[in-house]
């Protein structure tokens, strides 16, 4: 996972704009090239049909891989501008949250309608399902033998959560 948020991190801060867009005759490059497809966002260029609306998603496709990262404020925007684009989700390799706020998580509904087997890659956030682990102290058991129950939390029972 670390190696394509690498790779996603890069392509977006280093990879020229005139790429992040379709070529001349209006296609999707080819399925062999590298590129960054802004599938949605509020500002910038409108493409063949796209709305603009608040939130974001990009269709990155690296090394063989296709990668969606985020899904915009709002499946039904993120479904128009995925068929305006002529884009075909079921080509996603691997879909990435980048954060829960709802102006990028919306549209996986409408991915997870067309693909509900992707490979999903969720922050480690507990509203997400991820597991709660809160820890009051960081000595171990053995490094707190000997002291009297009332100096430890849970009078010494336990020490997380």
């Amino acid at each position: 996972m670390r190696g394509i948020s690498r790779a996603v991190v890069l392509l977006l801060l280093c990879h020229p704009l005139s790429s992040l867009s379709q070529n001349s005759a209006g296609q999707l490059p080819a399925p062999d090239q590298n590129y960054i497809l802004n599938l949605y966002d509020a500002f910038g260029y409108q493409k063949r049909g796209t709305i603009l609306d608040w939130g974001f998603s990009a269709l990155v496709r690296y090394n063989g891989k296709t990668i969606l990262f985020d899904t915009g404020n709002s499946a039904d925007g993120f479904e128009h501008n995925v068929k305006a684009l002529g884009v075909d989700l079921n080509q996603v390799d691997i879909a990435v949250l980048s954060h829960r706020h709802y102006d990028h998580i919306s549209g996986f509904d409408y991915m997870l309608r067309v693909k509900p087997a992707v490979k999903v890659y969720l922050p480690a956030d507990e509203a997400l399902g991820a597991p709660l682990h809160f820890t009051f102290s960081k000595d171990t058991k053995e490094s707190l033998t000997g002291l009297p129950p009332e100096q430890l939390y849970f009078g010494g029972k336990t020490n997380s959560i």
